[in-house]
């Protein structure tokens, strides 16, 4: 049960679903992003796919530390390699049908760390700067809400054909970035 007022804040491990579709999860953290890469990517099948949170919990280090400028992307083609079967958030949903009816399987490919980038189509969440160290050190988790459930702004889609995918720049020396992220699919 959520809040009755979708705008106070919410702690970061609480991830609010809609009823009406099954929300999966993708974990990533299997790429050194030395040279440009895409964390994830998330491709649409038959339906229209919707970003609900982006959370980064270890941006690893790299040679010198600096900022790093990771985006959302809205990709056109598809990468390469690092198909993940999505988990659900809610295990409910792998055995009954969505609430407005179909299935609870992802009709799409998911790809963690894909080897090689999507075509860029359009930055669709602009610029996200981390601070990465150059040496061990700790980190503050980065999540990033991305609306929907009521708020007053929608949620990042890809339609059918597309896909959504967080890309890094690369950087000398970089080591794993970890994370996850939460997402939903429209019922038709």
């Amino acid at each position: 049960m959520g809040y009755p007022n979708p705008t106070f804040g919410l702690p970061q491990y609480c991830i609010q679903a809609p009823s009406d579709r099954a929300s999966y999860v993708v974990n990533f953290g299997a790429v050194a992003p030395t040279v440009p890469a895409d964390l994830f990517a998330i491709e649409a099948g038959s339906k229209t796919v919707r970003l609900q949170r982006v959370a980064i919990y270890n941006p690893g280090m790299q040679s010198t530390a600096g900022l790093v400028i990771a985006t959302l992307v809205r990709t056109k083609t598809p990468g390469t390699a690092g198909v993940v079967v999505p988990e659900l958030v809610d295990p409910v949903d792998s055995t009954t049908p969505n609430v407005v009816g179909g299935s609870p399987l992802f009709s799409g490919i998911v790809r963690a760390s894909p080897t090689a980038l999507g075509t860029q189509d359009a930055s669709i969440a602009g610029d996200f700067a981390l601070w990465v160290p150059g040496a061990i050190g700790a980190f503050n988790p980065l999540v990033l809400e991305m609306g929907g459930q009521g708020l007053t702004y929608r949620q990042p889609a890809a339609p059918p054909g597309y896909g959504i995918a967080l890309r890094h720049p690369g950087a000398a020396g970089a080591t794993t970035w970890y994370g996850y992220a939460v997402f939903t699919e429209d019922p038709s």
